[in-house]
């Protein structure tokens, strides 16, 4: 698995990331942060193989554990929310995308998830806002959200 692993990072991350891992696993010091970026990135990838599957209980540990190692990997919160919501844990999944937009508050994905959520939950209120906030990030999310808000 880490020879597949080395091997995928090489390729598509960049090979100074490779680096870094090896220098850290051999108790050297990376360029700092490095490791934690890698060690995150590989948490990351690991969850996505589960909720690829739908195995969204058994991905989240990994993409919590990602955002442990690296408080801005955004991507990581919005994979959270998106387990969240896929079991049903809505308060756990607006938390996480609300962490998606603090990081990158023009993100329409992360908002339009967050809404989506809100509609779960039966805040109709929050769901029309963020219409509101939608529409000037990415008109063709706002009119999805506009649609599911008016059934």
């Amino acid at each position: 698995m880490y020879v597949v692993l080395m091997v995928f990072l090489t390729c598509f991350l960049g090979f100074p990331w490779v680096q870094a891992e090896e220098a850290s696993l051999k108790g050297g010091q990376g360029k700092s942060g490095e490791k934690q970026l890698i060690t995150a990135e590989i948490l990351y990838l690991e969850g996505f193989q589960f909720f690829s599957k739908g195995k969204f209980a058994e991905a989240l540990p990994f993409f919590e554990n990602a955002v442990k190692e690296d408080s801005d990997y955004w991507e990581a919160y919005l994979a959270i929310g998106e387990c969240h919501y896929h079991l049903r844990h809505y308060e756990e999944a607006i938390e996480a995308f609300k962490q998606v937009i603090r990081i990158e508050p023009h993100y329409a994905e992360a908002h339009y998830g967050l809404r989506l959520t809100y509609l779960k939950t039966g805040d109709r209120g929050s769901a029309l806002e963020e219409y509101k906030i939608l529409k000037n990030l990415n008109s063709d999310f706002a009119e999805k959200l506009f649609n599911q808000i008016s059934k």
